[in-house]
């Protein structure tokens, strides 16, 4: 046999051999492909509260939340309206939903918030608080805690962050600035203002006639003390007052016309940087006030206000540019609510009172708060003696 024939045979022999494993793979291939694949694991939509993208919003999250929203105003003691709960539940499930399609569409984006970060905002965020019990008890009234505190402020990092890819930073030109303090002029006159100290001996206006006489009695000695020449008030104030500022020395730092009852005013803004008043008869008891500076009304100029307009004009295009990528994001997105909320059916009387919504009774409430320390602070309408 010839030497070109043998190579020639070699040659087949190992075409052979070679394409036999090939053939037994794509046979093994043929067979997984046509094997029929497991079905996935069903939903059980009955725990569940939505559902955003496939992914599930549970029962007990949105219960959770629910629950936290409501005793904000429980909490204080308030009865809700009738509908207003189911409103707020209403609320905390689109607000959930919301949630849902930004962390979707920011893991889709690769933004991502550290544990660092979140601490970091948290600690700036609880500086606002004076002491360690002024955020305990924002905390009890609130019915929040820490851990709620940061969760949410991931979600308003992860959201901004999102809104900024998406439709870029909120920028605000220099001529708007101007524009807006050039056309709100009045909303930037400062005001004449007093800051005064006092102290108040306190008694209740129903009190009997020889506890009035004996507070008014202690007022008056306190006065004549205030009054010596070298007098420290604020420790005088520590030591006598049974107001809420004693403990700081009385101080209940700037306030302007209008703010504080009439009478109030009449006496603090008669009185001159220094000067102490008579004994002041209030819906708390006595008082003696001490001014100690006063600022006359101005117009505060543009570049004192400007950094201020522009941070308020930038917040404002960050929320519409907020409202709008929201907007797009859960018009593409495949929601699905499995809770029912039913509008309870409103009596003659409720028809007839004015309409209500969670954001209303927030405001009421508020107000009512805002009130409350305010009438602590002055004692309310005043004589003085």
């Amino acid at each position: 046999m010839s030497i070109s024939r043998l190579m020639v045979l070699m040659m087949v022999a190992l075409a052979v051999g070679c394409g036999k494993p090939a053939q037994k793979a794509d046979k093994a291939a043929s067979k997984d492909a046509a094997a029929p694949k497991p079905a996935a694991a069903a939903i059980d939509k009955s725990k569940l509260a939505a559902l955003v993208n496939g992914d599930g919003i549970t029962k007990d999250a949105y219960e959770a939340e629910a629950t936290r929203n409501l005793a904000r105003y429980r909490g204080q003691g308030h009865q809700l309206p009738p509908g207003i709960e189911q409103r707020i539940r209403e609320s905390v499930l689109r607000r959930l939903i919301d949630d849902a399609v930004v962390g979707q569409k920011a893991a889709a984006s690769g933004i991502k918030v550290t544990q660092q970060e979140i601490d970091a905002k948290f600690a700036e965020h609880k500086k606002r608080f004076r002491t360690e019990q002024a955020f305990a008890d924002y905390l009890k009234r609130s019915s929040n805690t820490e851990e709620n505190m940061k969760r949410d402020l991931r979600r308003n990092i992860l959201r901004d962050r999102l809104v900024e890819k998406l439709s870029g930073q909120a920028e605000v030109p220099d001529e708007d600035v101007q524009k807006y303090y050039d056309e709100h002029l009045q909303r930037f006159v400062e005001k004449e203002q007093v800051k005064a100290s006092r102290i108040l001996i306190r008694v209740s206006p129903s009190a009997a006639a020889k506890d009035k006489k004996k507070a008014r009695k202690l007022a008056k000695k306190v006065r004549r003390l205030a009054a010596k020449k070298g007098a420290d008030f604020a420790a005088l104030a520590k030591e006598h007052s049974n107001g809420p500022e004693a403990s700081r020395g009385g101080q209940l730092n700037w306030f302007s016309r209008g703010r504080m009852p009439p009478a109030f005013d009449e006496v603090a803004f008669s009185l001159k940087p220094g000067a102490l008043s008579k004994v002041v008869e209030t819906k708390l008891g006595f008082e003696v006030i001490l001014v100690s500076e006063k600022k006359v009304e101005r117009q505060r100029p543009f570049d004192e206000v400007k950094s201020n307009i522009r941070n308020s004009l930038v917040a404002r295009k960050r929320n519409e540019k907020r409202r709008e990528v929201l907007r797009t994001l859960k018009t593409d997105a495949k929601v699905e609510r499995l809770i029912e909320f039913k509008r309870p059916k409103a009596t003659v009387k409720q028809k007839i009172a004015a309409p209500i919504n969670a954001k209303t009774l927030s405001e009421q409430l508020k107000a009512k708060a805002e009130a409350k320390a305010k009438e602590m602070a002055t004692g309310g309408g005043t004589k003085t003696k």
